[in-house]
């Protein structure tokens, strides 16, 4: 049951995450720079799918080894395998989520505006994660600063959970 339970809790912070206005943006212009391609409008699965579940994997795992990279230099977390593996449960039930949407979309004969919407999300949030690890690592010399500042909530949320009253290893320079 406490398995469960934190199963639940990690998927509604994830879902709370996604409601956020800013993220809701930030997925339109996902949604947006895919142009609503035809196959959204396509009923069942097409290679566009298979594109875009391993596009979200990619992206999940960026963000897992620039965690990990962070973990490791943090003074305040753990390091161990335990928030790693849950980092992997969390991951492989939002694969399975798209799948869910995939499945719902041919149920409610959506064509495929489901799983485009919901994955879209996912990749996005994934995204935004990467970015800030990148960021509070120090690395934000190799990306366009813009990036960043579109992220700053999410910056503010590393730097506390891996720093608490310390600061990013790039203001430290």
């Amino acid at each position: 049951m406490i398995v469960l339970q934190t199963l639940y809790d990690m998927l509604a912070v994830q879902f709370h995450k996604m409601s956020q206005p800013k993220m809701l943006l930030q997925t339109a212009v996902v949604v947006i720079a895919f142009k609503i391609p035809g196959w959204v409008f396509h009923q069942g699965p097409t290679i566009n799918h298979a594109v875009m579940i391993v596009v979200l994997v990619v992206v999940m795992c960026c963000d897992w080894l620039s965690g990990s990279v962070l973990a490791h230099r943090s003074p305040v977390m753990l390091h161990n395998s335990h928030y790693g593996n849950e980092a992997m449960i969390r991951d492989a039930i939002i694969v399975f989520i798209c799948f869910g949407f995939m499945g719902m979309d041919f149920v409610l004969k959506s064509k495929s505006f489901l799983f485009a919407v919901f994955t879209a999300a996912f990749i996005a949030q994934n995204m935004n994660s990467v970015l800030s690890n990148v960021y509070v690592l120090g690395w934000n010399k190799y990306f366009p600063m813009w990036l960043f500042s579109l992220l700053k909530d999410e910056i503010i949320s590393k730097v506390k959970k891996y720093y608490q009253k310390g600061e990013p290893e790039n203001e430290k320079e």
